[in-house]
C-alpha cells in the first residue's frame, strides 16, 4: 500500500468534520509519485503541475438542515446529484482554489497529515469543505454552504472510475478505509440532536459473484448541537455500527445497510475507482422519525 501525501479529487459533505480516507495505488497532489495515463471524469492529469486548472464530476448525496443559530431544527432526508467539480493548483502544485456547480468557491486551503490519510479544509464566511484523500485515483469529503436558516450540506465522492473491462472477474478483494457523515435526531432536544460521526470501513468484494460486504464502526461521535458543549455530550458510539450488503454491475455498486443497534435500514451507493479497482468509494443515507444519518466513504485495498 501507498499512503499519499496530498490532496485527490473527491466530494461528498459534512462540514465541521475531519475525517478519513486512506491512501494506495498512486501518488498525490505534489506528492511526485506519475499520474495514471488515463482521467476520464478525473483530475490525474492535472496532478503535480503549478498553476493549472481542470475540471471534474462528483457523485453527491445533499441534506438540508433548517437552523435556529448554532441549533438544528429539523434536516432533509437526503437526495442524490452529479455536482460539477473545478480544481485549481497554485504555483506550489497544491490545491488551491475548488468549485463547486461553478457557483460555491473554496480557497486557502489547510493540509494535516494523519496516519493513512491526508485531509484538506477550507472555510469561507459560513461555508466550509473537507476533502479526505484517499489515493491518486479518488477522493471523498463534503461542503457545506448557508444562506439564512438554511444550512446545505453535501457530500461526496470523486475520481478515475475504473473501467467496467477492467474490473477483476475472480477472487476476493478487500478494502480499508473511513466514513464521515451527519446524524440528526429529530426527537431530541436542540442541544443534543446533530453528531459528526467518524467510522472505520471494511469492505469485501466477491469479484465472481458480484457482491459485496459492508462494515462500519465508528471510532467518534461528536455532538455539534451546541457550540458550548461540542465534544462535552456523552454519545454511543455502538449505535452508529453499520453491517450491509449489495452488488454491482459494470461498475455501479449499491445495496442495504442495516443499523445494528436499531435495525434501522439504509442505503448506500458507490462505484470503483482507479485502473483495476484500486479503491471503493461511495454515499450512504438513512431516513426516519428517530434517525436521519447521511455520509460519504473511501477505501482502499
Amino acid at each position: 500500500m501507498n499512503t499519499k501525501p496530498e490532496l485527490k479529487l473527491i466530494l461528498c459533505c459534512i462540514s465541521m468534520a475531519m475525517v478519513a480516507g486512506c491512501g494506495g495505488g498512486g501518488g498525490g497532489y505534489g506528492g511526485g509519485v506519475a499520474s495514471p495515463s488515463t482521467s476520464s471524469n478525473y483530475l490525474s492529469t492535472f496532478l503535480n503541475k503549478p498553476n493549472v486548472t481542470g475540471s471534474a464530476t462528483a457523485d453527491v448525496r445533499r441534506v438540508q438542515r433548517t437552523m435556529n443559530g448554532f441549533q438544528e431544527v429539523s434536516m432533509s432526508d437526503a437526495t442524490t446529484a452529479t455536482d460539477s467539480i473545478k480544481i485549481t493548483f497554485g504555483s506550489d502544485s497544491n490545491l488551491s482554489n475548488v468549485t463547486f456547480s461553478n457557483s460555491v468557491s473554496f480557497g486557502t486551503f489547510e493540509r494535516q497529515g494523519r496516519t493513512g490519510r491526508t485531509i484538506h479544509t477550507a472555510e469561507s464566511g459560513a461555508n466550509s469543505m473537507t476533502i479526505n484523500s484517499v489515493s491518486s485515483y479518488m477522493d471523498y469529503g463534503d461542503w457545506a454552504v448557508r444562506s439564512g436558516d438554511i444550512f446545505t450540506q453535501s457530500y461526496f465522492v470523486s475520481g478515475y472510475e475504473t473501467p467496467s473491462s477492467n474490473i477483476p472477474t475472480v477472487g476476493d478483494l478487500y478494502y480499508i478505509g473511513h466514513a464521515q457523515g451527519i446524524a440528526s435526531k429529530p426527537s431530541a432536544p436542540s442541544s443534543d440532536n446533530t453528531f459528526v460521526v467518524d467510522s472505520n470501513v471494511q469492505i469485501t468484494a466477491d469479484m465472481a459473484a458480484k457482491n459485496v460486504g459492508l462494515n462500519f464502526t465508528a471510532n467518534s461521535v461528536t455532538n455539534i448541537s451546541n457550540p458550548t458543549s461540542v465534544g462535552s455530550v456523552p454519545t454511543a458510539i455502538d449505535d452508529y455500527k453499520i453491517t450491509g450488503s449489495g452488488t454491482f454491475a459494470g461498475n455501479a455498486i449499491a445495496g442495504g445497510l442495516i443499523l445494528t443497534s436499531s435495525g434501522q435500514r439504509g442505503v448506500f451507493t458507490g462505484k470503483f475507482y482507479g485502473p483495476s479497482a484500486e479503491n471503493i468509494g461511495g454515499t450512504f443515507t438513512f431516513s426516519g422519525t428517530d434517525l436521519k444519518y447521511t455520509g460519504s466513504f473511501g477505501a482502499y485495498k
